[in-house]
C-alpha cells in the first residue's frame, strides 16, 4: 500500500473560510520571497541542468516581470548528487539559494509550509 493513511476531508463554505483555516488553525511556516519551482531529472549533466531545467523556468519567471529582477529562491525537484555542479549554480543563480523538494518533504512531516510567492 503506497499511502497508509487516509487524509481528512474538509469542506469550506467560502475561500475566506479556507484562508482563515490555513492561516490560523494550521499555522503554516511561510517561506518568504519569490520561489521558482522546476524538476530536473538529468541535473548531473550540466547542459541538461542549464538548458532543460533552469532556462525554461527562468523564462517562465520573466513572464511575471519584474519578479525576475529581484532575488528569488529555487525550489528544485532534483536527486541527491554530491558531484553535480548544477546545485551550486542553481543556489547562486536566484540569489536566495536552493531548496530541494526532498528536503522540504522531510521537513513537512507534521508541519505546513506556504510559499509567499
Amino acid at each position: 500500500m503506497r499511502w497508509p493513511t487516509i487524509p481528512n476531508k474538509r469542506v469550506f463554505d467560502s475561500y475566506s473560510h479556507l484562508e482563515k483555516f490555513v492561516r490560523n488553525v494550521m499555522d503554516p511556516r511561510i517561506i518568504p520571497s519569490v520561489t521558482l519551482y522546476f524538476s530536473q531529472p538529468w541535473h548531473h549533466n550540466i547542459g541538461h541542468a542549464l538548458f532543460d531545467g533552469l532556462y525554461p523556468a527562468y523564462v517562465a519567471l520573466i513572464c511575471f516581470s519584474p519578479k525576475h529582477l529581484h532575488p528569488f529562491r529555487i525550489f528544485a525537484g532534483i536527486d541527491n548528487c554530491n558531484t553535480c555542479w548544477s546545485e551550486d549554480i542553481y543556489s547562486r543563480f536566484g540569489g536566495l539559494g536552493i531548496l530541494k523538494q526532498s528536503v522540504l518533504n522531510k521537513m513537512s512531516k507534521g508541519h505546513w509550509f506556504m510559499f509567499e510567492e
